[in-house]
């Protein structure tokens, strides 16, 4: 609550699970995860690609005060990625963008 940013940032993970958490007045995305430079996080390096996470049960709202093209979950270069019964809402732009590159 009452964060400038993003709330919760991983870029290089494996096995992580970010669940039942509320996410609220939160300035940018609460929660990315995954990198988004192609020549250091694509697919094809597996050593630091994120891995295997999963993002479950969270309420997101009343986001993105400080940055209104922010999203409520975002992913970046990863695999294996479950997100799944999330509540997200009252954003100014889209809830989850998932897939990048």
């Amino acid at each position: 609550v009452n964060l400038g940013n993003s709330a919760i940032d991983l870029e290089q993970a494996k096995n992580a699970v970010i669940s039942g958490n509320l996410f609220t007045a939160v300035g940018g995305t609460s929660i990315v995860l995954g990198g988004f430079a192609p020549d250091i996080y694509h697919s094809y390096n597996e050593n630091i690609t994120t891995d295997n996470c999963e993002i479950s049960n969270n309420v997101i709202h009343d986001i993105c005060t400080n940055s209104q093209s922010s999203c409520g979950i975002t992913v970046g270069y990863s695999r294996n990625i479950n997100i799944l019964n999330n509540t997200i809402y009252n954003l100014p732009y889209s809830g989850i963008s998932q897939g990048w590159g």
